[in-house]
Parts: C-alpha cells; sequence; structure tokens
C-alpha cells in the first residue's frame, strides 16, 4: 500500500496519511466508568443488576414474611 490511503467520507474522497495509531488510550477507573457513568449502555447494566438485586431482596423479605 502507498504512504496515502484514499477513503470515502460522505461520498467525499479523503486521503489519509499513514502514520502511528499509537495514541494514549487510557481506561477510566471503575468509579468513573461504572458508577458515574453517562453511557446508555453502561446505565442499563447498571439498572439490570440493581434490579436483580432487589428482587433477591424482596424475595427473601417476602419468603421470611410468609414463614414467620
Amino acid at each position: 500500500m502507498s504512504s496515502t490511503d484514499i477513503s470515502l467520507h460522505n461520498n467525499v474522497p479523503i486521503a489519509h496519511e499513514e502514520h502511528d495509531h499509537d495514541h494514549d488510550h487510557h481506561d477510566q477507573p471503575f468509579i468513573f466508568k461504572y458508577i458515574f457513568s453517562q453511557d446508555h449502555k453502561v446505565i442499563a447494566k447498571q439498572f439490570l443488576i440493581s434490579g436483580i438485586i432487589w428482587a433477591f431482596i424482596g424475595g427473601h423479605c417476602l419468603v421470611y414474611s410468609v414463614y414467620n
């Protein structure tokens, strides 16, 4: 491949120079990635996990109240 690669963006040809793609991508700490996230996919996982936990707690409370 040559040093210049042609690609299309919105049907307009764009030339890209080859270069290293070693950008510094730092992973976020757990608390910022999963607790204070604004990503809708992470929020959906939080909602699912918290719903399962509360269903488990509610089920135990129901069983406890029935048998006591």
